[in-house]
């Protein structure tokens, strides 16, 4: 029975564990699916998967010199499905800052500005892409604020829908909540008259994203300066007020001090199980990157001590910016960015990191098309990995074209295998991993052994890396036993 057991364990290992990073070529023409809409220039913006796998591809189109947006609907292998909307197509009144959501029953909520106005709206459509005129006014959302602008849309649990915005008055920064009824209609019962403002600072900023957790929200926002960069996580209760007990009276800022002007600036975040909170971002011009950074604040807001120079990792690299981040649900942490010059086609990567800050080797991503510009990643529901983007000007007969990528990522069963001072990759392995000793220059024994109990191996860990062989092994579960803990690892 053992045997068998661990038989079937290698299969399932050798069956699911592809290289991660590598194109799923499964997926559109080996991997890609490369579409032009209208004879036009056409830019995607925003990419999210349906309950039942179909992915929505949302973008902008540049027709008779004004951006019309567009949203497509493709089938989970990467073909066009017809029957949404028109022949696949649905076209809407927005023209920039779009975002994708749904509610419980499937149905689409859009949004963006809206081309008729020049403010934000909000669309609903049923999951065939018709209109539902039900929702709001005939189905469009226009909300009314009485300062400020907002710029960012959650779709709640209950289906009610958050809308975040900023304002700058009187040397005064301020977060802007305001809440609707899933109906459309505003919540009157929410803060006053619907709507909730937050004093930060004296500080302006751009509020970049906004996610929930456990009943929180959490905002991340960058300077809004043309000779400073600052990175700012905010969190607010769950009845929208600043969590006191985050940060400084709910706010934890970076200052990485004074930048070039008019530079691009970026930063991104994700929330692990335990409320920790992992960042990335960067800024700079051309070129040239000035700021690249990792940063990870414990659950309370405080800057993590265990995590690079004071909770700061600053990145070698000179022309990488990070710009979104995404925590699997082992502890990995997905990471897309822009390289980038003024003189020809930006392009994004993907590293894959520990929740310590060290990169991922076992992720090395593939891409024979480097050169399209990405603009929205998303970790499928088979922790497969969806990039949404532009090819370049020159490769289309009519410019640009919208284009999706799909990568082949594991979300491992087994979680990532770290605490304080050690990391173990990679896992699942086939025949040799390393244990990184992160923060502590002193020996000590390990012992591995099988499901059994019975002893595989016995030795000394190194200051820093020590590699472990076991390629004698059979395929199977084991356990990795230190001072710091046990481990578990797959071997394929």
């Amino acid at each position: 029975m053992k045997t068998l057991l661990l038989f079937l364990i290698g299969i399932v290992s050798l069956v699911s564990f592809g290289q991660d990073g590598s194109l799923d070529t499964s997926f559109g023409n080996g991997g890609y699916v490369i579409k032009d809409l209208f004879e036009k220039t056409n830019y995607a913006s925003v990419v999210r998967q349906q309950a039942d796998g179909k992915l929505i591809l949302g973008g902008l189109s540049d027709v008779n010199g004004n951006d019309e947006s567009s949203f497509l609907r493709y089938n989970p292998d990467g073909s066009l499905d017809t029957s949404f909307a028109s022949d696949g197509v649905l076209t809407t009144d927005l023209q920039s800052n779009l975002a994708l959501n749904f509610q419980q029953n499937g149905n689409l909520i859009v949004s963006g500005t809206l081309y008729s106005t020049s403010n934000m709206g909000v669309i609903r459509y049923f999951i065939d892409g018709t209109i539902d005129p039900s929702f709001a006014t005939n189905g469009v959302l226009t909300p009314n604020l009485p300062i400020g602008k907002l710029s960012k849309i959650n779709v709640m649990d209950d289906d009610s829908i958050l809308l975040t915005g900023s304002s700058y008055d009187s040397n005064t920064f301020s977060i802007i909540f305001q809440k609707y009824l899933p109906n459309g209609t505003l919540d009157t019962s929410f803060g006053t008259n619907g709507t909730l403002v937050n004093e930060i600072g004296s500080t302006s900023f751009i509020v970049e994203n906004v996610k929930t957790n456990s009943n929180n929200t959490y905002i991340i926002a960058v300077e809004n300066s043309e000779t400073n960069f600052q990175v700012i996580i905010s969190k607010f209760s769950p009845d929208y007020i600043l969590d006191q007990d985050f940060g400084t009276s709910g706010v934890s800022a970076f200052n990485f001090g004074p930048t070039i002007y008019f530079p691009i600036k970026k930063a991104d975040f994700d929330i692990f199980g335990d409320g920790s909170i992992y960042i990335a971002g960067g800024h700079g011009i051309c070129q040239d990157v000035y700021t690249s950074f990792h940063a990870k604040l414990k659950p309370n807001g405080e800057k993590d001590p265990t995590f690079g120079d004071n909770g700061v990792k600053i990145l070698a690299s000179t022309d990488y910016l990070a710009e979104q981040v995404v925590i699997q649900e082992n502890n990995r942490i997905l990471i897309s960015g822009t390289y980038f010059n003024c003189f020809e086609w930006f392009f994004v990567t993907i590293s894959r990191y520990f929740s310590g800050g060290f990169e991922d080797p076992s992720f090395n991503l593939e891409d024979t098309y480097q050169e399209i510009s990405f603009d929205s990643m998303q970790l499928l529901a088979d922790g497969k990995i969806i990039m949404a983007g532009t090819t370049p000007w020159y490769t289309g007969s009519f410019g640009s074209d919208f284009a999706i990528v799909r990568y082949n990522n594991t979300v491992l069963g087994v979680p990532e295998f770290k605490n304080q001072n050690i990391t173990v990759y990679p896992n699942p392995f086939n025949g040799i991993f390393t244990v990184q000793n992160n923060f502590t220059s002193e020996k000590e024994t390990y012992q591995i052994t099988d499901i059994t109990g019975k002893t595989i191996d016995i030795g000394e860990l190194d200051s820093e890396q020590t590699q472990i062989d076991l390629s004698s092994a059979q395929s199977g579960l084991y356990f990795l036993k230190t001072s710091n803990g046990v481990f578990r690892l797959l071997k394929n």
